[in-house]
Protein backbone atom coordinates (compact mmCIF):
# COMPACT_ATOMS: atom_id res chain seq x y z
CA UNK A 1 0.00 0.00 0.00
CA UNK A 2 2.79 2.22 0.96
CA UNK A 3 4.79 1.39 -2.48
CA UNK A 4 1.55 2.11 -4.53
CA UNK A 5 1.38 5.68 -2.70
CA UNK A 6 4.53 6.39 -3.35
CA UNK A 7 4.79 5.64 -6.86
CA UNK A 8 1.30 7.58 -6.89
CA UNK A 9 3.15 10.74 -5.65
CA UNK A 10 5.67 10.40 -7.81
CA UNK A 11 3.59 9.84 -10.68
CA UNK A 12 1.47 12.94 -9.83
CA UNK A 13 4.45 15.00 -9.23
CA UNK A 14 5.73 14.64 -12.59
CA UNK A 15 2.50 15.17 -14.31
CA UNK A 16 2.54 18.73 -12.25
CA UNK A 17 6.11 19.61 -13.37
CA UNK A 18 5.65 18.62 -16.89
CA UNK A 19 2.18 20.46 -17.00
CA UNK A 20 3.92 23.74 -15.37
CA UNK A 21 6.55 23.42 -17.46
CA UNK A 22 4.64 23.48 -20.63
CA UNK A 23 1.60 25.94 -19.14
CA UNK A 24 4.75 28.64 -17.72
CA UNK A 25 5.46 28.64 -21.22
CA UNK A 26 2.34 29.70 -22.48
CA UNK A 27 1.99 32.18 -20.07
CA UNK A 28 4.55 33.48 -21.20
CA UNK A 29 3.35 33.88 -24.31
CA UNK A 30 0.46 35.09 -23.31
CA UNK A 31 1.58 37.77 -21.53
CA UNK A 32 3.28 39.59 -23.93
CA UNK A 33 -0.12 39.37 -25.81
CA UNK A 34 -2.17 40.33 -23.72
CA UNK A 35 -1.55 42.61 -20.61
CA UNK A 36 -0.37 40.79 -17.90
CA UNK A 37 -2.85 41.32 -15.21
CA UNK A 38 -5.77 40.36 -17.80
CA UNK A 39 -3.47 37.18 -19.01
CA UNK A 40 -3.60 36.46 -15.02
CA UNK A 41 -6.72 37.05 -14.10
CA UNK A 42 -8.23 35.09 -17.39
CA UNK A 43 -5.71 31.84 -17.26
CA UNK A 44 -6.71 31.43 -13.18
CA UNK A 45 -10.82 32.39 -13.78
CA UNK A 46 -10.92 30.27 -16.80
CA UNK A 47 -9.91 26.75 -14.96
CA UNK A 48 -11.54 28.28 -11.96
CA UNK A 49 -14.89 28.26 -14.16
CA UNK A 50 -13.82 24.77 -15.52
CA UNK A 51 -13.14 23.05 -11.83
CA UNK A 52 -15.89 24.62 -10.55
CA UNK A 53 -18.29 22.90 -12.95
CA UNK A 54 -16.68 19.62 -12.39
CA UNK A 55 -16.55 19.84 -8.85
CA UNK A 56 -20.20 20.67 -8.97
CA UNK A 57 -21.30 18.11 -11.40
CA UNK A 58 -19.10 15.08 -10.70
CA UNK A 59 -16.77 15.92 -7.29
CA UNK A 60 -18.57 17.09 -5.32
CA UNK A 61 -19.19 15.37 -1.63
CA UNK A 62 -21.99 15.95 0.91
CA UNK A 63 -19.24 16.23 3.74
CA UNK A 64 -19.49 19.12 5.18
CA UNK A 65 -15.35 20.87 5.05
CA UNK A 66 -13.96 21.10 8.17
CA UNK A 67 -13.09 24.77 9.70
CA UNK A 68 -9.26 24.61 9.90
CA UNK A 69 -9.36 23.12 6.26
CA UNK A 70 -11.40 26.13 5.06
CA UNK A 71 -9.34 28.74 6.09
CA UNK A 72 -6.44 26.78 5.30
CA UNK A 73 -7.57 26.64 1.65
CA UNK A 74 -8.67 30.04 1.36
CA UNK A 75 -5.43 31.85 2.68
CA UNK A 76 -3.22 29.70 0.75
CA UNK A 77 -5.60 30.51 -2.19
CA UNK A 78 -5.38 34.59 -1.57
CA UNK A 79 -1.86 34.13 -1.36
CA UNK A 80 -1.10 32.24 -4.58
CA UNK A 81 -3.48 34.96 -5.92
CA UNK A 82 -0.72 37.89 -5.23
CA UNK A 83 1.99 35.29 -6.62
CA UNK A 84 0.29 34.81 -9.81
CA UNK A 85 -0.11 38.59 -10.59
CA UNK A 86 3.63 39.07 -9.55
CA UNK A 87 4.38 35.84 -11.93
CA UNK A 88 2.93 36.69 -14.96
CA UNK A 89 4.05 40.20 -14.67
CA UNK A 90 7.39 38.93 -14.54
CA UNK A 91 7.47 37.00 -17.51
CA UNK A 92 5.88 40.10 -19.44
CA UNK A 93 9.41 41.43 -18.22
CA UNK A 94 11.31 38.58 -18.64
CA UNK A 95 13.44 37.00 -19.25
CA UNK A 96 11.57 33.94 -19.06
CA UNK A 97 14.56 31.49 -18.97
CA UNK A 98 15.59 33.15 -15.48
CA UNK A 99 11.86 34.08 -14.21
CA UNK A 100 10.80 30.60 -14.47
CA UNK A 101 13.70 29.20 -11.68
CA UNK A 102 13.09 31.88 -9.48
CA UNK A 103 9.38 31.18 -9.46
CA UNK A 104 10.35 27.58 -8.44
CA UNK A 105 12.08 28.47 -5.30
CA UNK A 106 8.87 27.69 -3.27
CA UNK A 107 9.92 24.59 -1.48
CA UNK A 108 12.88 27.38 0.07
CA UNK A 109 10.23 29.51 1.88
CA UNK A 110 8.29 26.18 3.01
CA UNK A 111 11.62 25.12 4.68
CA UNK A 112 12.12 28.36 6.43
CA UNK A 113 8.21 28.93 8.11
CA UNK A 114 8.24 25.05 9.00
CA UNK A 115 11.65 26.06 11.15
CA UNK A 116 10.44 29.48 12.09
CA UNK A 117 7.07 28.92 12.71
CA UNK A 118 6.72 24.67 14.01
CA UNK A 119 10.26 24.57 14.96
CA UNK A 120 11.89 22.17 12.78
CA UNK A 121 15.39 21.56 12.27
CA UNK A 122 17.81 22.41 9.12
CA UNK A 123 20.05 19.25 8.48
CA UNK A 124 23.52 19.81 7.21
CA UNK A 125 22.36 18.54 3.87
CA UNK A 126 19.49 21.23 3.83
CA UNK A 127 21.74 23.65 5.07
CA UNK A 128 23.48 23.44 1.38
CA UNK A 129 21.03 23.15 -0.62
CA UNK A 130 19.58 26.60 1.06
CA UNK A 131 23.23 28.13 0.92
CA UNK A 132 22.99 26.99 -3.36
CA UNK A 133 19.19 28.05 -3.54
CA UNK A 134 20.80 31.57 -2.45
CA UNK A 135 24.03 31.61 -4.23
CA UNK A 136 22.06 31.26 -7.37
CA UNK A 137 19.10 33.62 -6.56
CA UNK A 138 21.90 36.63 -6.13
CA UNK A 139 23.75 35.25 -9.33
CA UNK A 140 20.64 35.53 -11.70
CA UNK A 141 19.42 38.83 -9.93
CA UNK A 142 23.13 40.56 -10.31
CA UNK A 143 22.98 41.42 -6.70
CA UNK A 144 26.96 41.47 -6.67
CA UNK A 145 27.10 44.25 -9.50
CA UNK A 146 24.15 46.11 -8.24
CA UNK A 147 26.14 47.09 -5.41
CA UNK A 148 30.02 47.07 -7.12
CA UNK A 149 28.78 48.90 -10.38
CA UNK A 150 25.66 50.36 -8.88
CA UNK A 151 23.90 48.50 -11.62
CA UNK A 152 20.28 47.94 -11.18
CA UNK A 153 19.04 44.77 -10.15
CA UNK A 154 16.77 41.89 -12.23
CA UNK A 155 13.13 43.43 -12.05
CA UNK A 156 11.87 40.32 -13.71
CA UNK A 157 13.67 37.82 -11.32
CA UNK A 158 13.62 39.62 -8.56
CA UNK A 159 9.57 39.82 -9.16
CA UNK A 160 9.85 35.63 -10.07
CA UNK A 161 11.66 35.61 -6.48
CA UNK A 162 8.73 37.53 -4.42
CA UNK A 163 6.41 34.34 -6.50
CA UNK A 164 8.07 31.88 -4.84
CA UNK A 165 7.92 33.49 -1.15
CA UNK A 166 4.01 33.52 -1.98
CA UNK A 167 3.86 30.39 -3.70
CA UNK A 168 5.89 28.54 -1.08
CA UNK A 169 3.21 30.04 1.74
CA UNK A 170 0.67 29.26 -0.23
CA UNK A 171 0.69 25.62 -1.28
CA UNK A 172 1.97 25.04 2.50
CA UNK A 173 -1.62 26.25 3.53
CA UNK A 174 -3.12 24.45 0.70
CA UNK A 175 -1.37 20.91 1.70
CA UNK A 176 -2.83 21.72 5.45
CA UNK A 177 -5.92 21.78 3.48
CA UNK A 178 -5.63 18.58 1.87
CA UNK A 179 -5.06 16.70 4.42
CA UNK A 180 -7.75 18.11 6.46
CA UNK A 181 -10.63 18.25 4.26
CA UNK A 182 -9.35 16.03 1.06
CA UNK A 183 -8.23 16.98 -2.50
CA UNK A 184 -11.69 17.85 -3.98
CA UNK A 185 -13.05 20.45 -1.35
CA UNK A 186 -9.80 22.16 -0.47
CA UNK A 187 -8.75 22.65 -4.30
CA UNK A 188 -12.33 24.41 -5.24
CA UNK A 189 -12.30 26.52 -1.73
CA UNK A 190 -8.34 27.23 -3.09
CA UNK A 191 -9.77 28.31 -6.87
CA UNK A 192 -12.52 30.38 -5.29
CA UNK A 193 -10.63 32.21 -2.68
CA UNK A 194 -7.98 32.75 -5.59
CA UNK A 195 -10.36 34.34 -7.99
CA UNK A 196 -12.07 36.77 -4.72
CA UNK A 197 -8.13 37.62 -4.05
CA UNK A 198 -7.95 38.90 -7.75
CA UNK A 199 -10.66 41.01 -7.14
CA UNK A 200 -9.60 42.68 -4.08
CA UNK A 201 -6.27 43.17 -5.65
CA UNK A 202 -6.94 44.58 -9.14
CA UNK A 203 -8.60 47.44 -8.06
CA UNK A 204 -5.24 48.65 -5.99
CA UNK A 205 -2.65 47.95 -9.00
CA UNK A 206 -1.99 51.26 -11.46
CA UNK A 207 -2.88 48.85 -14.23
CA UNK A 208 -6.43 48.57 -13.35
CA UNK A 209 -7.72 50.40 -15.84
CA UNK A 210 -7.04 47.66 -18.48
CA UNK A 211 -9.21 45.22 -16.52
CA UNK A 212 -12.35 45.94 -18.99
CA UNK A 213 -14.89 43.32 -20.38
CA UNK A 214 -13.57 43.25 -23.40
CA UNK A 215 -9.95 43.19 -22.61
CA UNK A 216 -11.38 39.68 -20.86
CA UNK A 217 -13.16 38.87 -23.98
CA UNK A 218 -10.55 39.22 -26.13
CA UNK A 219 -8.11 37.34 -23.37
CA UNK A 220 -10.54 34.47 -24.03
CA UNK A 221 -10.30 34.27 -27.19
CA UNK A 222 -6.46 33.99 -27.64
CA UNK A 223 -5.26 30.19 -28.22
CA UNK A 224 -2.31 30.85 -25.98
CA UNK A 225 -4.54 31.86 -22.77
CA UNK A 226 -7.02 29.03 -23.42
CA UNK A 227 -3.34 26.69 -23.64
CA UNK A 228 -2.10 27.81 -20.30
CA UNK A 229 -5.52 27.85 -18.59
CA UNK A 230 -6.33 24.11 -19.36
CA UNK A 231 -2.75 22.51 -18.85
CA UNK A 232 -2.31 24.66 -15.69
CA UNK A 233 -5.89 22.78 -14.17
CA UNK A 234 -4.14 19.61 -14.99
CA UNK A 235 -0.64 20.24 -13.20
CA UNK A 236 -2.40 22.17 -10.14
CA UNK A 237 -5.09 19.02 -9.58
CA UNK A 238 -2.07 16.42 -9.88
CA UNK A 239 0.05 18.34 -7.50
CA UNK A 240 -3.11 18.39 -4.68
CA UNK A 241 -4.02 15.20 -5.12
CA UNK A 242 -0.54 14.03 -4.88
CA UNK A 243 -0.67 15.47 -1.72
CA UNK A 244 -3.45 12.78 -0.21
CA UNK A 245 -1.00 10.20 -1.69
CA UNK A 246 2.53 11.81 0.07
CA UNK A 247 3.09 10.52 3.18
CA UNK A 248 5.96 12.72 3.97
CA UNK A 249 4.16 15.73 4.02
CA UNK A 250 4.43 16.89 0.36
CA UNK A 251 8.40 15.98 -0.15
CA UNK A 252 7.67 13.37 -2.92
CA UNK A 253 5.34 15.64 -4.88
CA UNK A 254 7.71 18.98 -4.64
CA UNK A 255 10.37 17.07 -5.77
CA UNK A 256 9.08 16.22 -9.32
CA UNK A 257 7.10 19.20 -9.38
CA UNK A 258 10.30 20.95 -8.59
CA UNK A 259 12.01 20.03 -12.24
CA UNK A 260 9.41 21.74 -14.08
CA UNK A 261 11.05 25.36 -14.83
CA UNK A 262 13.77 23.25 -16.86
CA UNK A 263 11.11 22.69 -19.85
CA UNK A 264 10.01 26.33 -19.55
CA UNK A 265 13.82 27.99 -19.64
CA UNK A 266 14.38 25.38 -22.77
CA UNK A 267 11.32 26.08 -24.44
CA UNK A 268 11.87 30.11 -23.94
CA UNK A 269 15.60 29.77 -25.17
CA UNK A 270 14.10 28.33 -28.27
CA UNK A 271 11.00 30.37 -28.51
CA UNK A 272 11.74 33.93 -27.36
CA UNK A 273 15.70 33.65 -28.30
CA UNK A 274 16.74 35.51 -24.99
CA UNK A 275 19.59 37.52 -24.10
CA UNK A 276 20.62 35.72 -20.73
CA UNK A 277 24.78 35.72 -19.64
CA UNK A 278 26.00 32.21 -19.48
CA UNK A 279 26.69 33.30 -15.20
CA UNK A 280 23.06 33.90 -14.54
CA UNK A 281 22.14 30.67 -16.62
CA UNK A 282 24.68 29.31 -13.86
CA UNK A 283 22.99 30.59 -11.41
CA UNK A 284 19.27 29.48 -12.66
CA UNK A 285 20.71 26.06 -12.50
CA UNK A 286 22.52 26.57 -9.27
CA UNK A 287 19.29 27.36 -7.80
CA UNK A 288 16.84 24.69 -9.24
CA UNK A 289 19.08 21.89 -7.95
CA UNK A 290 19.02 23.27 -4.54
CA UNK A 291 15.55 23.39 -4.62
CA UNK A 292 15.63 19.36 -5.94
CA UNK A 293 17.95 18.47 -3.13
CA UNK A 294 16.51 20.69 -0.40
CA UNK A 295 12.92 18.86 -1.17
CA UNK A 296 14.95 15.44 -1.06
CA UNK A 297 17.19 15.97 1.71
Amino acid sequence: MIFNDIFLALSLGLIAAIGWGISGFFDAKASRIVHPIVASFTVNGLLTVIYAFCYILFLHSDIAIKTDGFIYAAGGGAIIAVGALSYFKALSIGPVSLVSPMSSAYPLVTTLLAVALFGGVISIGQGFSICLIVAGILTVTNFVPSLTKRKGLSKGPLLGLFTAACWGVGYALVAQAVGSSGWQQATFVELIAMMIAFGICIPFLKERKVMTINAIKSALKNNNVRAASSIALVAALSFNIGFAYDHTGGAIVATCSAFYPILTVLLALRHFQESVSRTQLLGAFASVSGVILLTIL
